[in-house]
């Protein structure tokens, strides 16, 4: 095979300001190859060096890099060109597709000018022309009725949907080479099956190469070919996907393997049967409830929970599974006193939330804590560690100012990290350190219920099996029950007691986790776990088929 992009002695180091002397190597002395038309992974923890090498593809690092070694593209050397001349090979020979898509599309422009703008700055096409490639490309990539969707707008769009625009983007200037940044992080579980299935299809169909940047192993069995495994910079191993997976090579790589959560097999000893305890009165419950959220200029309210009825009892880890907008995250809202019931009745502690008083409410609230999916955002970037672990303490006005500082200290030690990071501002601690103090906070108070909305999608592999491993032994030493909302079902397996199953607002099944994630009684749960990506080479699936005019069906 021809090697259409070869990275060689690829170093990268960061300064603090821009002409001082470095202070950080991200890249250190990378050799890698892309050959034409296959899919390439790139894999590694956060700050392995993986979305840095692909920018300096792409000449995307800010001013405050050095970049040494050579990059070429076919026989071009990329390495060093002027912006002029990158952005000649920008779009045109090599694209790239970003995590986010809502922050990749411009949110006051139609899809369809975002395009068209995308393809003039490589082609010269007459209006009409431009407009007909539009309608090509949102084919292409799966939009339906696309003549008409192309004057729509991107928060018109559903997340699955803006990631296909986004990819149609990239490809409006047919280039040789995909860069996919993380593509389906963000997405459910059925889309980022879809996008899987349409990143399969349009490599057989246009014979672009693929580098993949991803942390999900499961996306890595399924699409690539070969793997590349980065640490600390450093390229560790480089192979096929089978031999990376079935005989890794280096102790790093077979952790990351070893990491991935799973879904329970055949094979799997079966759990012993659902607890027997005496019962006791639920931590929290509904019973038909139904939650509206208000519509904006004239609209009709937007139903989010329709006639649900669930409880979670003291001591148990209760999963509620689903896609985006299935209500579940909605649940935690009524949970935690954040939303009212519009219908229904739903109680925390035995005390009925509708109607309830302010006062009455605080006061229930101070038994709850909650865990955010991005400690980032979730954490006060201008507080130190110990003042946001402290902060319920204070809110709730709990023990003076040296006793606040004690428990801080204590809850620091329960998540496994050091007392001086008390001292420390968010953004000196790594997302797997951040997302531990974001636990310490949620249990300052020693709640009776945790709410745990995503709290590990956003983590590396390698990093959310450590949080999970903290969440399992602190849930065990403190018998705390939790409403843990997530869409990884192997993620609800490895913690969660019962899970209940969440569709447009509607409880789907629940039941135990052994018995609803492997023998599911709904349509629907099935095809939740059907679009489950196995992190199994042997287990991929086949191309999509394509349909009579070529073009992905």
């Amino acid at each position: 095979m021809t090697a259409v992009l070869t990275i060689e002695r690829l170093t990268v180091d960061f300064s603090a300001r821009r002409g001082t002397a470095p202070e950080t190597r991200a890249v250190d002395a990378l050799d890698l190859q892309l050959q034409a038309g296959e899919v390439l992974a790139l894999v590694g923890e956060s700050g392995s060096g993986k979305s840095v090498t692909a920018r300096s593809v792409l000449g995307l690092l800010p001013p405050t890099a050095t970049v040494s070694g050579s990059i070429r593209l076919g026989d071009q050397e990329l390495a060093g060109l002027d912006d002029g001349a990158l952005r000649q090979v920008r779009g045109a020979r090599i694209a790239m597709v970003f995590q986010d898509p809502a922050t990749a599309l411009n949110p006051v422009e139609s899809v369809g000018w975002q395009i068209t703008e995308a393809l003039r700055a490589h082609r010269r096409l007459s209006r009409a022309e431009a407009r007909e490639k539009v309608i090509e490309l949102l084919g292409l990539v799966g939009i339906e009725d696309a003549a008409a969707r192309r004057r729509s707008y991107p928060h018109q769009f559903s997340g699955g949907q803006r990631q296909r625009i986004v990819i149609a983007l990239a490809l409006a200037g047919d280039p040789e080479v995909l860069i996919a940044d993380e593509p389906t992080t963000a997405l459910d579980v059925t889309v980022q099956a879809e996008i899987l299935d349409l990143l399969r299809s349009l490599r057989a169909y246009t014979g672009m190469a693929l580098l993949l940047i991803t942390h999900n192993m499961g996306v890595v069995a399924q699409l690539a070919d070969r793997v590349a495994v980065m640490r600390a910079g450093r390229l560790v191993e480089v192979g096929d996907v089978r031999t990376i997976f079935e005989n890794p090579a280096e102790a790093y790589t077979r952790e990351l393997i070893t990491a991935v959560p799973r879904l329970p097999t055949g094979e799997d000893p079966v759990p012993a049967q659902e607890r027997t305890d005496p019962p006791l009165a639920p931590v929290f419950t509904v019973h038909d409830l139904v939650a509206d959220y208000p519509g904006r200029g004239g609209r009709a309210p937007q139903r989010a929970l329709n006639g649900v009825s669930l409880s979670v009892r003291p001591g148990e880890v209760l999963g509620v599974v689903g896609e985006s907008g299935s209500g579940k995250s909605t649940l935690g809202r009524i949970a935690a006193g954040l939303l009212r019931p519009t219908a229904g009745s739903a109680a925390l502690f035995g005390t009925s939330m509708v109607g309830i008083r302010r006062p009455h409410l605080r006061a229930l609230q101070r038994r709850i804590g909650v865990v955010y999916q991005d400690p980032a955002t979730s954490l006060d970037p201008l507080r130190t560690v110990g003042d946001s672990i402290a902060e319920p303490l204070a809110v709730h006005r709990r023990g003076t100012a040296a006793e606040r500082a004690a428990r801080v200290r204590e809850l620091l030690e329960a998540v496994a990290l050091p007392a001086s990071y008390a001292d420390r501002l968010p953004w000196q601690l790594s997302g797997g350190q951040q997302q531990r103090v974001a636990f310490a906070r949620a249990l300052a108070l020693g709640p009776d219920l945790l709410i745990a909305d995503e709290p590990t999608s956003a983590l590396d592999v390698s990093v959310q099996a450590g949080v999970l491993s903290l969440f399992r032994s602190l849930q065990a030493e403190l018998g705390f029950a939790c409403l843990f909302i997530s869409h990884d079902l192997a993620v609800v397996n490895s913690v969660c007691d019962r899970v209940a199953v969440m569709h447009a607002g509607r409880l789907t099944e629940e039941g135990p986790a052994a018995t609803v994630l492997r023998n599911p009684r709904s349509s629907y749960t099935r095809q939740l776990l059907a679009s489950v990506p196995e992190p199994d080479p042997r287990a991929r699936a086949g191309a999509s088929v394509l349909d009579r005019q070529g073009e992905p069906a």
